[in-house]
């Protein structure tokens, strides 16, 4: 039994010091810089409650998006607590935050934040991390570049998701929204205006009253016309 354990630990500690060469060599990271993440790791496993080769992966994930230095060690212990407590993989929660802070900005939502709203997200729709994580860059960039919250996107898709639709269904559905009044078309703008609407007015009160109350200022403006809407 104590050969089988030792045995086992040799083959996780092999399998982190991999993890954490991969972030040198295909991500770019210095060998110093990786080498004082081993040690933080090892003291954050522990603490959060997660394996350390599970945190070097998501750490892989993390600085692929470009993020360093304290951001992505704050990402990756917020990621690992979420981790433990039955939200899904460190890494693909990793993942996910990494795209919120690079859609969003550090200086408009935290890591901390990023992460909160995401286990809100799964916790209140009817999807898993893992389909987030997979379907959620679709519209950020979009939605960030509207100035839509991340609040709102993440609200769309967990009440998307629980009369029916998938993760990808609602972030196709909500991206194709939001780029109509980026790119409205002809026909788009005529029948906008045809309700008392245009594209930079609902693109106005989407900053100022929100997502949600917008969308629904569009369909009572057109009043059940589904062919127009």
């Amino acid at each position: 039994a104590i050969g089988a354990a030792g045995a086992a630990g040799i083959h996780f500690a092999a399998r982190f010091e991999k993890d954490l060469e991969t972030i040198v060599t295909l991500v770019g990271v210095n060998q110093q810089k990786v080498n004082e993440w081993r040690e933080d790791i090892l003291a954050l496993a522990p603490a959060v409650g997660v394996g350390p080769d599970a945190l070097a992966k998501a750490m892989f994930a993390i600085t692929s998006g470009g993020i360093r230095g304290a951001e992505a060690l704050q990402i990756l212990a917020n990621s690992g607590k979420a981790s433990a407590i039955g939200l899904g993989e460190t890494v693909d929660i990793g993942r996910v935050v990494t795209q919120i802070l690079l859609a969003y900005g550090p200086a408009t939502i935290s890591a901390e934040r990023a992460t909160e709203l995401m286990v809100g997200t799964v916790r209140a729709g009817n999807l898993a991390t893992t389909e987030l994580a997979g379907s959620l860059g679709r519209v950020i960039p979009i939605a960030a570049t509207l100035g839509v919250k991340f609040e709102d996107v993440g609200a769309f898709i967990a009440a998307y998701t629980r009369v029916g639709g998938d993760a990808a269904e609602a972030t196709t559905a909500l991206r194709g929204m939001l780029n109509m009044l980026i790119n409205t078309s002809k026909q788009g703008a005529e029948s906008l205006q045809a309700v008392g609407l245009s594209a930079a007015g609902l693109r106005d009160e989407i900053q100022t009253k929100g997502l949600v109350p917008t969308l629904l200022h569009i369909v009572t403006a057109f009043k059940g016309n589904e062919e127009a809407l």
